[in-house]
């Protein structure tokens, strides 16, 4: 049976975590620190609970002020990357390489930056760097929609590809296990600029992100995205692959208009079935 994916933060990473910690803390309390995560509850806390949990031990010791704080967590991802040049690189590989520290780092700020917009963003685009934070985006989208979507679209042109996955990952309107973006869902036009900026990505991760949403578009406003597709197609063999992976609700709907902008409609058409029978009076159900 696989270990289950919240064991991940056990005794081995917290000796890690508490010695980058230390670079930028001097006076940490390591054995203070580990003994109030690993509490009585802790085996009973499943993986986004004990990054929940984590954080917010984490806050009782980094400084009070936000901002300053904000400034250790930054410092500390500076050490990382010190150690790690290859983050600056363009590799789908390095995608999730510090997932442990990342998804901490990510719930602190979603938990404690909500109301200090400006310090929240410059952190995401760091942490997102060496991880991921499509789930701190939703919350942050839901408070300042307008800013934050100005933003999104200012990362889609990112150097690094972390944060231009993030410029479309984190605005999906149906990302899973993410807080709903309802007025997205109902009108997601400001995702389209951002899509289009990203659409020829040289990234792996970048480009399925994209075909990620529009496959969520699609679900409540097909319409859009067979305008988009109309547009895109043929522009690239990679384009070809994001409208298509991008439109497989869509295709599994049988939806007639992309089936017919993706080959499919000769299928089925002209065919009349008259007095259907089944002869035999027991089936077997094959799976494949």
């Amino acid at each position: 049976m696989a270990e289950p994916f919240k064991n991940m933060y056990n005794e081995q990473f917290f000796d890690r975590f508490t010695k980058d910690l230390k670079l930028v803390i001097n006076d940490f309390d390591t054995c203070g620190f580990v003994s109030q995560v690993m509490d009585n509850e802790w085996e009973n806390r499943e993986l986004k609970q004990r990054c929940r949990h984590i954080a917010t031990v984490l806050k009782k010791f980094l400084p009070a002020d936000y901002k300053e704080a904000i400034a250790k967590i930054l410092e500390l991802l500076d050490h990382i990357e010190a150690r790690h040049p290859e983050f600056r690189e363009i590799d789908d590989n390095k995608f999730g390489l510090l997932l442990e520290y990342g998804s901490i780092l990510d719930s602190y700020v979603e938990q404690y930056g909500l109301n200090d917009y400006e310090t929240s963003v410059k952190a995401i685009e760091k942490i997102t760097q060496f991880t991921s934070c499509e789930f701190v985006t939703h919350p942050f989208i839901i408070k300042y929609p307008d800013k934050m979507m100005k933003q999104m679209l200012v990362w889609s042109k990112h150097e690094h590809w972390g944060v231009r996955r993030l410029a479309s990952e984190g605005c999906r309107p149906r990302l899973p296990w993410a807080m709903a973006l309802p007025d997205l869902k109902k009108n997601p036009a400001p995702i389209i600029p951002i899509l289009e900026n990203l659409k020829n990505d040289p990234a792996r991760f970048v480009r399925l992100s994209v075909a990620n949403n529009l496959n969520d578009i699609a679900k409540d406003n097909p319409e859009i995205v067979i305008d988009l597709v109309k547009r895109w197609k043929g522009e690239s063999k990679e384009v070809d692959w994001i409208i298509k992976h991008g439109c497989r609700t869509l295709l599994k709907q049988g939806n007639p208009e992309i089936m017919e902008l993706f080959g499919f409609n000769a299928i089925g058409k002209n065919i009349d079935i008259e007095n259907f029978q089944i002869s035999e009076s027991k089936l077997m159900l094959a799976i494949h």
